[in-house]
């Protein structure tokens, strides 16, 4: 009897490995790695935060939750939500930061895919606690998989499949651990893996209060004169206590969390739109949980087969779940019930596979042949149909819908406020109901990333071959009777999809849609990385080129992401949102904060940027700002859409006059009479260090015979054999000095900086200033009253120590 108990127990391990092997093909096969919407990217910056840095702050979506006043110590705010999302996918983005050619937020959405997969593989355990045969709970595992609509939702980074798999690990342990104590058997590990998995559930999401309930349902002895049992009952009060003070402890330790929020709006329910929420999530034809998951419908079936056998707990379980969670977000969300980017009503997705476990009944009565014909029939139609949906929503895509519906708002001239919208229109409105448009949106190219990329002919085969070994394991897992042949058989699965996900990946690497079909930006990645030292910080200009790089640079020095600037041109002919020809003005107010914070982290930054001085119609307002206030170094990369500069992060004097150059000089280039300038950081320089200098030019008109022309700054500094060690050969003032507009009589402020090398003997180095035509490098005299002549001017000695 012990040899066939453990036979049943490995080939029950086996098969449920196998399923989520074949999930995971599944998934894989559909796996866009595209992000949908800005709570993504946050989660995936806190996340990528935690693995690079040790800390949760937005340093590339730091635009998403901007400051307005100072914030202590802290360069950005952190991330306003549970921790769990992001902990379980920093193993994901630190294997890839080890692995060349796995992109970082790549290896970030294959969380989702490994999450459901592992949900449908409790689900097939589940089903057999339960009692229902192998095929009944792995055709219900494979229904829940590839027949609901969290199959869409492997495709995107949201908290709602991982909080589905912590729920479903604590029905789990509750199932085992209370079905110990009706066999007079007390499981404690059961008990605490449930209690470990329900404060997971609470570190993931606010919502895990909604599954007290239901858990509760769960874990009540099958025998009403069990209550009386002092130890369950102790054991019981323990668990509601210790819940209660975790919840308690968690919202005063994290006052700000979203747990917190959640406790607080207990006070003061929202009834405004309880039933426009209720009735969309349970009965419209457009946004309910059975129009997505149509084969869930048979739950309603299962629902009538467990209670005439009179097991009333499988119906109660996901009857109280599924009525928690529409009172729940029903009256606690408020006008946010729809709950925004997504495929169907996404807050609704634990529900799915309790809902599902009604599927249990209806499959094992189809398999035994005790329901009617024209029954059957309906239900592989619904099942067939279930599919049918779930493989139009993976392959069109989801921006379709709403790009669908303000584009036939527009057609039939809706008026402001009475637009086409998803949460009215496409909820309720069969015409405008997401099947119906997706139905037509079916031409559209898909963003699956195979299909992006044209990679099918690697990927596609790759996912085959590991889902028909996840079927032969299956197979041939009722013929393994030994533990260490199933740990083999196991180690086949992991290495089959170890492979289907590295080649697959890695085929996927340049996806175009980050920006890898771009080669300037490679070109300015390799560059910076070529040069980077640890006490450098990058940061973007604007979010433009943001995707690239959260998933391409793997660096650990930081990198920031500058707000889009509020007078800059984002699309030539609009109109910028402020009008104004200062760039304190022109860029978003914080960023004077942001970078006075960053500055003394770091002695260079490297700034990023898409615009250049040929850029038409376009204020370069940000690299404007920085130019005034910090010291423009020399251009590293200089492409038409990707420029990268070093700055030293030093405060600049003011753009103003007074006060005067601390270090006065008087020379006269003709074009440009050089009165002084400024050592910041004084005579004495480091190696590997910026060298700020501040020019102050004056013009004095343009001398007789000299037509206005757009002369170009060299400053250098020169070792005892004449040789430049470092340099810059620019445009005046960061390059927005254009001299051919310099009005007479005015001072022009031009903050330079030299990237000093690493390698810099000691001794002492000069310090050179010359002005020359760009078009052939021909240098302007400097005239002096002695008759001396000259070509440059020697502004000063430095040493170096």
């Amino acid at each position: 009897m012990t040899t066939q108990h453990s036979a049943l127990r490995t080939r029950h391990f086996l098969r449920g490995w196998a399923v989520f092997a074949l999930l995971v093909a599944v998934y894989f096969a559909t796996y866009t790695g595209q992000t949908i919407s800005t709570d993504e990217q946050k989660f995936y910056d806190g996340a990528h935060s935690l693995v690079t840095y040790g800390h949760w702050e937005l340093n590339y979506t730091n635009d998403l939750r901007p400051y307005q006043t100072e914030i202590g110590d802290h360069i950005n705010l952190s991330v306003d939500s549970e921790p769990m999302q992001m902990i379980a996918s920093a193993p994901l983005i630190w294997l890839a930061s080890k692995l060349d050619g796995i992109g970082l937020m790549q290896s970030a959405w294959l969380l989702n895919v490994f999450v459901t997969a592992l949900t449908g593989m409790l689900l097939y355990w589940y089903g057999l606690v339960l009692g229902y045969s192998e095929r009944a709970s792995l055709i219900t595992a494979l229904l829940y998989g590839l027949g609901t609509y969290v199959w869409i939702y492997t495709q995107m980074y949201f908290r709602e499949p991982l909080f589905t798999f912590f729920a479903v690990l604590c029905a789990l342990g509750l199932e085992k651990w209370r079905r110990g104590l009706d066999q007079r058997h007390f499981h404690p590990l059961w008990l605490l893996f449930a209690l470990l998995s329900i404060a997971a559930a609470f570190v993931t999401k606010e919502a895990a209060l909604l599954l007290v309930p239901v858990m509760t349902v769960i874990a009540l002895p099958g025998a009403v004169n069990r209550l009386v049992d002092r130890r369950v009952f102790l054991i019981g009060v323990a668990l509601l206590v210790v819940i209660v003070i975790g919840v308690l402890a968690y919202a005063n330790i994290m006052p700000t969390s979203r747990l917190a929020s959640v406790l607080k709006d207990l006070q003061r329910l929202d009834f405004a739109y309880f039933f426009t929420a209720a009735s969309a999530y349970l009965i419209s034809p457009g946004f309910s949980v059975w129009a997505f998951s149509p084969v869930l419908l048979l739950a309603f079936l299962g629902a009538m087969i467990v209670w005439r056998q009179r097991r009333y707990r499988e119906l109660f379980v996901p009857l109280v779940m599924l009525i928690t969670y529409v009172l729940g977000y029903s009256l606690g969300r408020g006008s946010f019930w729809y709950g925004g980017a997504g495929w169907g009503p996404r807050f609704m997705i634990p529900t799915t596979p309790f809902l599902a476990l009604l599927l249990l009944p209806v499959v094992e009565s189809f398999l035994a042949r005790r329901i009617a014909k024209l029954m059957m029939a309906v239900i592989v139609g619904l099942a067939l149909q279930s599919v049918m949906t779930q493989v139009l929503a993976v392959t069109v895509p989801i921006r379709a819908f709403p790009n669908y519906l303000d584009s036939e708002g527009k057609l039939l001239n809706r008026p402001p406020g009475n637009e086409l919208v998803a949460w009215n229109d496409g909820t309720w409105h069969p015409l405008y109901s997401p099947f119906v448009v997706s139905a037509h949106q079916a031409t559209a190219p898909t963003e699956i990333a195979w299909w992006v990329n044209e990679t099918g002919g690697i990927v596609l085969p790759l996912c085959i071959v590991a889902g028909g070994i996840a079927a032969l394991v299956w197979l041939r897992a009722d013929r393994l009777y030994r533990w260490r042949t199933s740990v083999g058989m196991v180690s086949l699965l992991a290495v089959s999809l170890a492979v289907m996900l590295y080649v697959g990946m890695r085929a996927n690497y340049r996806d175009r849609r980050y920006g890898g079909d771009n080669p300037s930006l490679w070109t300015a990645l390799e560059a910076i990385n070529a040069q980077l030292r640890p006490t450098d910080v990058v940061i973007l200009g604007n979010r433009t080129y943001r995707p690239f790089f959260m998933n391409y640079y793997r660096s650990s020095v930081p990198i920031y992401v500058l707000p889009n600037a509020q007078g800059e041109v984002l699309n030539i002919g609009e109109t910028p949102f402020i009008v104004s020809t200062l760039p304190e003005e022109q860029v978003e107010p914080y960023i004077q904060i942001m970078l006075a914070k960053i500055a003394p982290t770091a002695t260079r930054w490297w700034f990023l940027t898409e615009y250049t001085p040929f850029s038409t119609g376009r204020y370069r307002s940000t690299e404007h700002y920085m130019a005034r206030h910090y010291f423009a170094g020399a251009t590293i990369v200089d492409r038409p859409d990707v420029r990268v500069m070093l700055y030293a992060p030093t405060a600049a004097p003011p753009d103003s006059i007074p006060p005067w150059p601390q270090n006065a000089v008087d020379e006269d280039f003709g074009v440009a009479r050089l009165v002084g300038y400024d050592l910041p950081h004084g005579d004495t320089i480091q190696p590997g260090t910026m060298l700020p200098i501040s020019l102050l030019w004056r013009h004095d008109g343009w001398p007789t015979g000299v037509e206005p022309f757009n002369y170009s700054v060299n400053v250098s500094l020169i070792d005892s054999s004449g040789v430049v060690r470092a340099q810059r050969a620019e445009a005046p003032q960061g390059s927005f000095g254009q001299m051919a507009t310099w009005q007479a009589g005015g001072y022009y402020r031009d903050n330079v900086a030299l990237d000093l090398p690493p390698d810099l003997a000691s001794g002492t180095y000069e310090v050179w200033v010359l002005i020359f035509d760009w078009r052939d490098n021909h240098k302007l005299p400097v005239k002096r009253s002695t008759g001396e002549t000259a070509d440059y001017v020697l502004l000063t000695k430095l040493t170096v120590n």
